[in-house]
C-alpha cells in the first residue's frame, strides 16, 4: 500500500465538498492549501491576508485574494496586529466577503481558535480550554500531574522585586528565564520570555514583561539544544513523531531571545529520542483525559546535560511537525494540520495512526530539512533570492555552482525576513543547523545590507 498516497488524499473530500475562507498573516503561507483546493477543483477560495510575506506571490488563479496590511513591531505583535484586524473588519472587506460568499456558505480555515468571519464558522478551531494549556505559568503543574521531570521554577508577581528575590534564587550560574503568563493570549517566538543574567538584563526584562503581565514564570537558564517533541492526540491512542531543533539565539549582553525557524539536522542520542518520544506520548494521553484532547500538540524544551527538561506546550499544530511530513524537493506535504483540524471536528476518518507515525518518523528522517528565518529592520516590497551553497558547515553564494539551498530576502510585517533553506539532499545528519543558520544571515546581511544582531547558538552540552 501507498502510505503516502493515502495520506496525501485522506482529507480531501472535506477540502473539496466546501467553500473556503482561508487566513493567512502571510498570504504565501497559503500556497500548499491553495494548490491542493486548485487539484481538487474545489469552489474558488478566498485568502484573508495581513501581509504577502516573503515568496512568490499567488498567482491569479489561485483565489481571491484580500491584503489587509496589517503591521506589527515584532512577530507576535505582527500576528495580534492581525488577528484583531479580522475581528474589526473594515466595511470594503466585509462587502468583498460577501460578495464572494453571498449564501454564507464558506467555512474559516485559519488561526487555531474557534473565530468566526463576519458568521463563517472555522473549521476545527480549538476549544477555549485547549489554549488556556500553553499559559507558560501554568504548565508545570502539567508536568507534575503527568509525571514528567523538570526544573525547578518559581510563579511570582510580575513586579521587579518579586522577579529579583526568585532569580536570586533559581539562578544556577547561567542566569534565569522569565516567561510571562497569557494575559494578552498566548505568545510565541520568544515574544515574552527573556534571558537574565545580570542585574542590566533583569531591569531590561523586567520592563519588557510587567507591562503586559499579572505574573511570570522564572526558572534557570537550561544550557543546551533547544528543541521540540510534535504528537498527535486520537481517540484511543497517542503518537509521537521525531524530534526537532527549535533555533533560538542568545544575543550578547541584552535579555533577548531570537526565535528563527526550526531544523531536523540535529540527532539527539538515542535514548534520548526515544525519551522524547515517550514523554510525548505521556504527555498526549494526559491531555485526552484531562480535557478530551484531540489534536496536534508539541513539547518544548531543552536538552541539557541531564536529559531534556520541558519549557512549554503548544497545543496546537506547529512548524516544526509540517516540516517533518515532507519527503523530497518535489513531494507535495502532507496536509498535518488538516489531520489536527479534522481530529477536532471530529471527523471518522481512516487515520490508522500506527502506520502515519512510522510513515512521517521515516520520511522526517530521510529528509532533514532546515528553514531558518530572522526579522530585520529594513523593509522590502518584494522578495529577492540568492542560490547558496553550505561549504565546511558555513553558508557562501553559488554564484555558478549548482545550490544547496536558497536565501530569500522579502516582506514581512514586521519589516523584512531573511529566509534560509537548504535542500535535504545537502543536509548535514547529526550536529545541531544553528552555526549554519547564523552563518545563512550574514552571507544575506552582507548580500542585502542589512543590519543582523550577533547570535550566539545554543550549546550542545550533551
Amino acid at each position: 500500500m501507498d502510505l503516502g498516497a493515502h495520506y496525501g488524499t485522506l482529507i480531501d473530500p472535506i477540502l473539496a465538498s466546501h467553500r473556503w475562507l482561508i487566513c493567512a498573516d502571510a498570504a504565501v503561507a497559503a500556497r500548499p492549501l491553495l494548490e491542493q483546493l486548485t487539484r481538487l477543483d474545489a469552489p474558488r477560495p478566498l485568502v484573508l491576508a495581513g501581509q504577502m510575506g516573503t515568496g512568490d506571490p499567488l498567482e491569479e488563479g489561485l483565489c481571491e485574494l484580500i491584503v489587509l496590511g496589517t503591521r506589527g513591531d515584532t512577530i507576535m505583535s505582527g500576528i495580534r496586529a492581525y488577528q484583531r484586524a479580522l475581528r474589526n473588519l473594515t466595511a470594503p472587506t466585509r462587502a468583498a466577503i460577501e460578495r464572494w460568499d453571498p449564501k454564507r456558505e464558506a467555512l474559516v480555515w485559519g488561526f487555531e481558535d474557534d473565530l468566526e468571519i463576519e458568521g463563517r464558522p472555522t473549521y476545527g478551531g480549538r476549544p477555549a480550554a485547549w489554549a488556556e494549556l500553553e499559559n507558560k505559568t501554568t504548565i508545570d503543574a502539567l508536568w507534575d500531574d503527568a509525571g514528567i521531570t523538570r526544573s525547578p521554577s518559581m510563579v511570582v508577581p510580575a513586579a521587579a522585586d518579586s522577579l529579583l528575590e526568585a532569580h536570586d534564587r533559581l539562578d544556577q550560574g547561567s542566569g534565569t528565564v522569565w516567561a510571562a503568563d497569557n494575559r494578552e493570549g498566548w505568545h510565541g517566538g520568544a515574544e515574552f520570555v527573556r534571558h537574565v543574567s545580570s542585574r542590566a538584563t533583569a531591569i531590561e526584562a523586567a520592563t519588557a514583561l510587567t507591562p503586559h503581565a499579572d505574573s511570570v514564570r522564572v526558572m534557570p537558564f537550561l544550557e543546551g539544544i533547544p528543541c521540540s517533541i510534535h504528537g498527535m492526540v486520537f481517540g484511543d491512542r497517542t503518537i509521537a513523531f521525531r524530534p526537532v531543533e527549535q533555533l533560538i539565539f542568545r544575543i550578547p549582553d541584552t535579555d533577548r531571545l531570537r526565535y528563527s525557524g526550526v531544523a531536523t539536522w540535529w540527532d539527539p542520542a538515542p535514548e534520548d529520542r526515544e525519551y522524547l518520544r515517550r514523554l510525548a506520548k505521556r504527555v498526549g494521553d494526559h491531555l485526552r483525559d484531562r480535557v478530551d484532547y484531540r489534536a496536534a500538540f508539541t513539547v518544548d524544551g531543552v536538552m541539557t546535560s541531564e536529559g531534556f527538561r520541558p519549557t512549554e506546550l503548544n497545543a496546537r499544530h506547529a512548524v516544526g511537525l509540517a516540516l517533518q511530513a515532507r519527503g523530497g524537493p518535489d513531494d507535495e506535504p502532507l496536509p498535518m494540520n488538516g489531520f489536527s483540524r479534522a481530529l477536532i471536528a471530529g471527523e471518522d476518518l481512516d487515520f490508522r495512526p500506527g502506520d502515519l507515525e512510522a510513515f512521517v518518523v521515516a520520511t522526517a528522517d530521510a529528509h532533514r530539512r532546515l528553514r531558518a528565518m530572522l526579522v530585520v529592520a529594513e523593509d522590502t516590497e518584494e522578495t529577492d533570492r540568492l542560490p547558496v551553497r553550505i561549504v565546511d558547515g558555513r553558508v557562501v553564494a553559488a554564484h555558478d555552482d549548482p545550490p544547496h539551498g536558497e536565501l530569500q530576502y522579502g516582506p514581512s510585517a514586521t519589516g523584512g525576513l531573511l529566509v534560509l533553506e537548504v535542500d535535504p539532499t545537502h543536509a548535514t545528519t547529526g550536529p545541531s543547523a544553528a552555526s549554519v543558520a547564523v552563518s545563512g544571515f550574514r552571507v544575506g546581511a552582507r548580500r542585502w545590507g542589512l543590519q543582523v544582531e550577533h547570535l550566539i547558538p545554543a550549546d550542545p552540552v550533551r
